[in-house]
């Protein structure tokens, strides 16, 4: 399986206040291989702060 990620940054909203990272590693057993998605909201209320 093949994954990715995309932003759609919206007028009011500024560059790098949220984060995603997607990827995949192989099984312990040998079996298929695990996908994984982490997603992050940043934290625009707050100055200087990317996580919220």
């Amino acid at each position: 399986m093949r994954n990715d990620v995309a932003f759609q940054i919206g007028k009011t909203h500024d560059i790098c206040e949220d984060f995603a990272l997607s990827g995949n590693f192989g099984s312990p057993g040998g079996g298929d291989d695990c996908n994984y998605l982490v997603v992050s909201d940043g934290c625009s209320s707050s100055p200087g702060t990317d996580l919220g």
